[in-house]
């Protein structure tokens, strides 16, 4: 995204900003994908990202998308509310509390989905998300994060 559209998140310049990016990978290439290999089934996906960006589903990006363009709109397979932007911190939290909890990601992408469709509940960033559900569980980082974990460790 583009330094003055962050600052400055009008639905205009969102547009502008995500449309070579976020948008074209929604609407062309993921809708794409998500009618050739499961056309008749719910499906998922997970954005991934450098840094956060605040929206923890597509809802939001998806409304602006089409209150520009309604021809968009037509022949949607991927539900924009099944569709979650992740910063990579947090994608390898969620995989490290999948398997602790041993819990599938379309379970936890569920609850979340659910979590997000009401006001009261709906939160900013992934991250939050994964804030509430690991609370008070413990979470072993994965195996191939210990070892750059432990060269970061001060040595005496």
């Amino acid at each position: 995204m583009q330094p003055y559209a962050s600052a400055n998140p009008q639905d205009d310049l969102l547009l502008n900003s995500l449309k070579s990016s976020l948008l074209k990978a929604y609407f062309e290439q993921l809708q794409t994908v998500a009618r050739l290999i499961s056309p008749d089934k719910e499906c998922w996906d997970i954005i991934i990202t450098f840094k956060e960006l605040f929206w923890s589903d597509f809802r939001d990006l998806y409304s602006i998308a089409v209150g520009q363009q309604d021809e968009l709109a037509e022949s949607i397979v991927l539900l924009p509310e099944n569709v979650f932007i992740i910063d990579l911190y947090s994608w390898n939290r969620l995989l490290a509390f999948a398997k602790s909890a041993r819990r599938s990601l379309s379970d936890i992408l569920n609850t979340v989905r659910v979590a997000n469709s009401s006001l009261v509940t709906r939160k900013l960033l992934f991250s939050m998300h994964l804030d509430e559900l690991i609370a008070g569980n413990q979470v072993e980082p994965l195996d191939y994060l210990k070892s750059e974990l432990d060269l970061l460790k001060p040595q005496n």
